[in-house]
């Protein structure tokens, strides 16, 4: 067996993670390491209420929680008095566009110079896997249990709703499905502290990832599911582009590796 890569002792610990097996939050955990580890000054990470709280101890930099939904205002606050820091709020799709709908949008609005990671996995996995905003079409969750209908309403593209705005200079979304697709995240990752470093306006990254536990599916199923979610719904790909130099200011919804 051929080894091609040794996470961190240091971000992964003496104990390694607390996710369940098959999370991809782990290896988005490795990822945002690797990305922010040729950085002048440590990040500063604004972690917000879920699962993503498992994060906490392994980030390599200083690390706020506030309360559930509002780790961008909370990070809006931090870069405005500290403009040279590098500023990362993490956050479940639950706390992006449900909880804090509200607080994603108007960072959007203003163009704020920080980085959102956005967790999305179909679920609130940290209260019991409840449905939510993001829930797909028939997914089975705790208060669906006969799958999401259409008496709830439609799930929310929030990352195409505010990619529209101008304040946004980067949006993308990418997926945990396979190791190619986890390079990719790398990628994403990097190209959204480069516009936050740029002071282009608000960078956002969405990883469509796993949740085997409240999916109720093996980890190997889990990746099954995440590739039917990016067909159907999430399709991954960079959605704005406003970045400066010379590139097209916006580009919806385009094919991966197109950029």
């Amino acid at each position: 067996m051929r080894t091609v890569s040794t996470p961190s002792r240091l971000v992964l610990g003496d104990e390694g993670f607390d996710f369940c097996p098959g999370c991809g939050y782990g290896s988005i955990l490795l990822t945002l390491a690797e990305v922010v580890r040729e950085l002048d000054r440590p990040p500063v990470f604004i972690i917000d209420i879920g699962c993503v709280d498992f994060m906490t101890a392994h980030l390599p930099g200083d690390v706020m929680m506030g309360p559930h939904g509002r780790a961008s205002a909370l990070a809006t606050g931090y870069k405005r008095v500290n403009p040279d820091a590098t500023v990362f709020a993490i956050q479940g799709d639950g706390a992006f566009a449900g909880i804090g709908a509200t607080e994603s949008l108007h960072t959007a609005a203003r163009g704020e110079p920080i980085t959102v990671i956005v967790l999305n996995n179909g679920v609130l996995a940290d209260t019991g896997g409840q449905m939510a905003a993001t829930t797909p079409p028939g997914q089975v969750t705790t208060t669906t249990p006969a799958g999401r209908t259409g008496e709830f309403g439609a799930p929310i593209a929030f990352l195409e709703m505010i990619a529209g705005m101008p304040g946004v200079a980067y949006a993308e979304r990418v997926a945990i499905d396979s190791a190619p697709r986890i390079r990719r995240v790398s990628r994403a990752l990097a190209a959204a502290l480069a516009a936050q470093r740029e002071g282009a306006g608000l960078s956002v990254v969405e990883v469509v990832s796993p949740c085997p536990t409240h999916w109720r599916l093996e980890p190997a199923e889990a990746w099954d599911r995440v590739r039917e979610m990016t067909r159907s719904g999430y399709p991954v790909g960079v959605i704005a582009d406003r970045r400066p130099g010379d590139r097209n200011p916006v580009i919806k919804n385009s094919a991966e590796g197109e950029r």
